[in-house]
Order: structure tokens, then C-alpha cells, then sequence
């Protein structure tokens, strides 16, 4: 097993899933992990579950798609942990649909959360791993992306 004793690693969509599973993970490898989610019980559930297994967690609840309130996240975990050093963009979400069905709303959400606001979570915490001259960023996106 891999060792991340003294890193710290946010993770979005962390509550369910993938993102839950790379938490426990992440955890037990020795990170403290940020847990982030629009579903703010879920997270703590988790962050709980973590913490009483001997593990470091802690979460805030966060739509991906503002940009003020995850860049104050940020902040936040910096000026609490000293840095990031990981971030795994794992939240996402499906809206699929025949083209002729699809809302332009639901078109434009999809795009926001899995894209744009890829852009928002790299381009925020790249100041911190700059500034400590370490950092990994891992974006997870779906097989569906192969398939027409």
C-alpha cells in the first residue's frame, strides 16, 4: 500500500460512489481527506466513518458550479492544513437524453459541473500546490465519454 501521511487531498462528489470509495482510500493511506458534495449529510456520514476508523477527514458541502464559494473552500483547507496536495475531480452528473429532448437548461448544467467547473477546482487549488511546490491532480470522468 501506498503511503500520503502529512498530505492533504480534496476530493469532489465524495459523497457516494467512487469519490466515497477513493475517501476510505485516500484516508487509509494516511491523507487527510476534504470531502466535498452538494449533499452535506452524506459527507458527514462519511467523515464520521472515517474519523472513528482512525482516519482524518473533514467536509464542506459545495456545489462545484460556484466558483466564489469553492474558491473560498479553498482558502479555508490552506489556511487550516497549509496546503493541497491532491485534488481528485470526481463529481459529475448525467443528463442523457435524445438531442431533440434535451433542454438547453439541462445541456448547459451538464456542461457547468463537468467541465467548467473542472476549470474553476484546477485553476483555485493550483496556487497552493505551486506555492508548496508539490501536487497531483486527478480528473475522473465516465466510460460514456467513449460512446456516441
Amino acid at each position: 500500500m501506498f503511503k500520503l501521511t502529512k498530505k492533504v487531498a480534496l476530493i469532489t462528489g465524495a459523497s457516494r460512489g467512487i469519490g466515497k470509495e477513493i475517501a476510505k482510500v485516500l484516508a487509509g493511506a494516511g491523507a487527510h481527506v476534504v470531502c466535498l458534495a452538494r449533499s452535506e449529510n452524506k459527507i458527514k456520514e462519511l467523515c464520521v466513518s472515517i474519523n472513528n476508523s482512525n482516519g482524518s477527514a473533514s467536509y464542506y458541502s459545495c456545489d462545484i458550479n460556484d466558483e466564489n464559494k469553492f474558491s473560498n473552500i479553498i482558502k479555508s483547507v490552506t489556511a487550516k492544513f497549509g496546503t493541497i496536495d491532491i485534488l481528485i475531480n470526481n463529481a459529475g452528473i448525467t443528463r442523457d437524453s435524445l438531442l431533440l429532448r434535451m433542454s438547453e437548461d439541462n445541456w448547459d448544467l451538464v456542461l457547468n459541473t463537468n467541465l467548467k467547473a473542472i476549470f474553476y477546482t484546477i485553476k483555485t487549488s493550483l496556487r497552493p500546490m505551486f506555492k508548496n511546490k508539490f501536487g497531483r491532480i486527478i480528473n475522473i470522468t465516465s466510460i460514456v465519454g467513449l460512446t456516441g
